[in-house]
């Protein structure tokens, strides 16, 4: 097995810098921290079911553990000795190395059949974005994380709580037209109820905003 390492510095940089390196490898310094390590990840358990959704720090030291593989495309497994060796295609984001880029996987399948099935996950506002898949569960379009914001179905003023069942994505707009209403009051109607998730966030304030399309067939039922 080879080996892997993370380094963080701040030398020149408020936000740090990673050092990514391996066994035989030369140090090379890689893109901002903050914006590397906080890539979203979602894992699957070796029967492809989800498991959870961590960041790309956590994602690289089950890889380079051998702990986990990288879904394609291709929906082909592939260690991460193999994914290295692909040539990141136009657009897509990767970590710049000495001698390579390495592509920024969005899939892994971890080497574990544990049910991922959780009692209670915890209401996090990435929790809630990802379930109803960025996307405003009243005018159903899809926005960037800054245009959107977390509604009460039952506003808090009328003892609504702040649970799975009653919290949904919304946009800017859609929100503010609802205000302190129900959606039936406000003349909205929800595309789909809320409801719990069945996967869980590691290290959710330690994750980027974002859904990916890759994500959708394993998350959106």
């Amino acid at each position: 097995m080879k080996t892997f390492f993370w380094e963080e510095t701040k030398e020149g940089n408020n936000n740090g810098e990673i050092i990514l390196y391996s066994e035989g490898d030369n140090t090379t310094r890689v893109q901002s921290r903050k914006k590397i390590i906080k890539r979203a990840v979602l894992v699957l358990n070796k029967n492809f079911i989800p498991y959870y959704i961590t960041n790309l720090r956590h994602t690289f030291n089950l890889l380079f553990r051998e702990s986990a593989k990288i879904l394609t495309e291709d929906f082909e497994t592939v260690s991460i000795w193999e994914w290295i060796e692909i040539e990141p295609k136009d657009g897509e984001e990767y970590i710049s190395t000495v001698s390579r880029k390495i592509k920024i996987p969005k899939i892994i399948v971890a080497d574990t059949d544990i049910d991922p099935k959780i009692s209670k996950p915890k209401v996090s506002r990435l929790g809630i974005f990802i379930r109803d898949s960025f996307t405003c569960q009243y005018c159903g379009k899809k926005f960037s994380p800054k245009n959107l914001t977390i509604d009460h179905v039952i506003p808090r003023s009328r003892g609504g709580k702040t649970e799975w069942l009653n919290v949904v994505t919304s946009c800017v707009s859609c929100n503010l037209k609802k205000g302190d209403r129900t959606p039936e009051e406000a003349g909205l109607i929800l595309i789909r109820e809320p409801r719990q998730p069945t996967i869980n966030i590691i290290n959710a304030r330690e994750i980027d905003l974002k859904f990916y399309p890759q994500w959708e067939p394993y998350l959106i039922k």
